[in-house]
This record gives C-alpha cells, structure tokens and sequence, in this order.
C-alpha cells in the first residue's frame, strides 16, 4: 500500500475502505515519523473545520503549526535571533505538514475526494416501485424512506432482511447492493447489483452504474469500464456512464 499525504487524510476522513483502513493502520503502529504526520495533519483538519480559505487564516495556520512543532516557526519575538539549523528529518516533516497545508487551503480536499465524488455524484439513487402491501409492507416503507434520505446505515440491515425474505427479487438486490455500496462494504455490494442487472428491469442499468463505483473503489478498473460501455445509448443512464467512463479511465 502506497502511503502519501492523501492516504492519510483519507484515513482521518474516514474515506479508506476496510482493507485500506487495517494495512494503514499496520504501517501505522510501526512507523513513527508516520505517527507525527498523521498527528500534524489530524490538527490541520481541526484547523479547517475552524477557519476558511481566506488571507486573514493564515496568521492562525501559522499559530496552528506552530503549537503542532514550534521548531518549525519562529515567534515574532525571536524573529530577530539567529536561524536555527533544521535536520533533514524536521525538515521532511515540515515539508509535509506545509505541503498538506497548502493543498487543504487551496484546494479543499477536491483533489482527495475524487471517489467520494464519483459516488456523490453518480451513485445516489431515485427509489422505484411501489410499496407493497402486506407482512413486509413497514420493512419496506422504511427501507424506500432511508433510501430517500440517503440514509444507508439505517437501508443496510432492513435490505437485508428484505432480501434475505424474497431472494428472488431483484429490487431488493437493487436497494441492497446500493446500501452495501454506500456503506463501503464494496467487495459484499458485487452480488446483489449483479442480480439486479441481470433482472433487465428499469433500474438495472441503474445498478450498472453502482457496480461500476463499486468495481472502481476494488481497483477493477477493467470491469468499471466493461460495465459502463454495455449501457445502451437509449437508456436514461447512458450519459451517466459516458461521463463516469471519462473519470475513471
């Protein structure tokens, strides 16, 4: 696993899946200069959650940085004292907590965020079909609601329920695959999306799109883009997948 500045703040946001988190979490227990630059940039995300991107934050940053190492900044009162050597470890790690910095400032997080973006873009759903009637009518009910509010922790164990009740139908599948999705379990989500394109209903193409984020989020680049090219030019979704085609390939 590759460990840059971006796997650490994806790591902080909460953004790395289950297999990211626990090789991450490895790398982290044995090495302790990685150690300090998880530590300085968990306090550079508490710093942008207080301040925005404006020229008067950054005498903050400044003071941000300076209770993280102060051997980094010099205070205004030793301005005028004589420069200190910085070792090339210090300086490593300043050059990481300025470059981390920087790109939170400037750039908000956009350049981390490209998955998430992908999902919060194309992976959101419009709930189809009617509720039912019957025994399985208030499972359903709050199932298409927690849907609605995008509510996948709640979606995730009643789609299962439901699923687990009537195998054989495919919407399940569909909401099922997409709460899993949703949730990152992204390996346990390729099952039921499958069988929800396979059904050739309205939403199959739908699921499509989702098992392509999925395959995206495993490093399956190939069946993403297998997936998407297979969605007929006449579906609603198409230019969804001419758009997702040209952000992951």
């Amino acid at each position: 696993m590759t460990i840059n500045s971006n796997t650490i703040i994806l790591y902080l946001k909460g953004a790395l899946d289950n297999t990211e988190k626990a090789a991450f979490e490895t790398a982290l227990q044995q090495d302790a200069d990685l150690q300090e630059q998880v530590e300085v940039c968990r306090n550079l995300l508490a710093f942008e959650e207080q301040e925005t991107a404006t020229g008067e934050s950054v005498a903050a940053l400044k003071n941000t940085l300076a209770n993280i190492h102060p051997q980094y900044f010099k205070q205004a009162a030793d301005e005028k004292k004589e420069a200190k050597v910085i070792g090339m470890q210090s300086w490593k790690k300043w050059v990481m907590s300025a470059a981390a910095a920087v790109i939170i400032i400037v750039a908000g997080y956009s350049i981390f965020y490209t998955g998430d973006n992908l999902m919060d873009t194309y992976g959101h759903i419009d709930t189809v079909g009617l509720v039912e009637r019957g025994s399985d009518a208030t499972d359903e009910t709050r199932l298409v609601k927690a849907i609605q509010d995008q509510d996948y922790k709640t979606a995730l164990p009643l789609a299962k329920t439901l699923t687990t009740q009537q195998p054989d139908r495919p919407l399940y599948q569909f909401y099922y695959g997409a709460a899993l999705l949703h949730t990152k379990n992204y390996q346990e989500s390729v099952s039921p999306l499958q069988q929800a394109i396979a059904a050739k209903a309205l939403f199959s193409d739908k699921a499509a799109i989702l098992l392509a984020l999925a395959y995206h989020k495993l490093d399956d680049k190939a069946s993403a883009i297998a997936l998407l090219n297979n969605i007929p030019e006449g579906s609603e979704e198409y230019a969804n997948a001419q758009e997702l085609l040209k952000k992951i390939r």
